[in-house]
């Protein structure tokens, strides 16, 4: 269960009747999906290995299914697989999103779609964007001469906190309160060896499993800005 519709606290008059409010929770069900990878090294290259090889090949595929379920968490559809923010909802020029009207975004733009973000998600909402979108398109954005809209350490845009995460496409940019966003890891990363399963290839393998899902509890809590507004693009 996670906070739904939030309301503001009020003045109480003494010795009157308390209101209650008209808050409301968002009850999140979580199933889960099998996240895996398998990695098949010959005998040779594990005969050939330093002590330390089996220790790196189980944090290389660990890394990777870290890595996929962090796609999941943006791009995840949610129709056999884990749901992430590009599918909190429909994306609409004007109400729910920004399309740049060039290639990249304008401080008005910017400004404009923070504007579409209800006021009760403000007080935890941050931005999402790759790297590349952060310097080639919002840098950019930025001039200190007419308004500064970057904080001098680079970590701020307008106020707002900014998370770089390399699962964006680039020109993607989300905006909002991510704890509307909830996942769940029921099974740790796990690596197992088997040299059976590769016996007749004189080979060993190395499977990597996780179980993992997410949902979007709150869609309005999130807007995005995009040159397409596709979900999923």
């Amino acid at each position: 269960v996670v906070e739904g519709t939030n309301n503001a606290a009020a003045i109480h008059v003494e010795n009157a009747l308390i209101t209650p409010a008209a808050d409301a929770t968002v009850e999140v069900k979580l199933g889960g999906y099998e996240i895996v990878k398998i990695l098949r090294i010959s005998a040779t290259i594990q005969a050939m290995g330093i002590n330390s090889f089996e220790s790196w090949l189980v944090d290389v595929i660990s890394e990777n299914i870290s890595a996929k379920i962090g796609s999941y968490l943006i791009y995840g559809s949610g129709s056999s697989m884990p749901e992430g923010v590009d599918y909190a909802r429909a994306w609409s020029d004007g109400t729910t999103a920004v399309q740049w009207e060039a290639a990249t975004p304008t401080y008005s733009e910017l400004a404009e779609l923070v504007g579409y973000l209800k006021a009760g998600y403000h007080r935890r909402a941050k931005w999402l964007m790759n790297s590349t979108t952060f310097w080639s398109q919002i840098l950019p954005a930025s001039d200190n001469s007419k308004v500064k809209i970057l904080t001098d350490d680079f970590k701020r845009l307008l106020g707002y906190p900014i998370m770089i995460d390399d699962n964006c496409v680039t020109g993607d940019i989300f905006f909002g309160d991510f704890k509307k966003l909830v996942g769940n890891l029921s099974q740790n990363i796990k690596v197992d060896r088997s040299t059976e399963s590769g016996f007749v290839y004189n080979s060993i393998d190395f499977r990597g499993t996780a179980i993992f899902d997410s949902k979007i509890a709150v869609g309005e809590a999130f807007v995005k800005g995009a040159k397409v507004l596709t979900a999923g693009a």
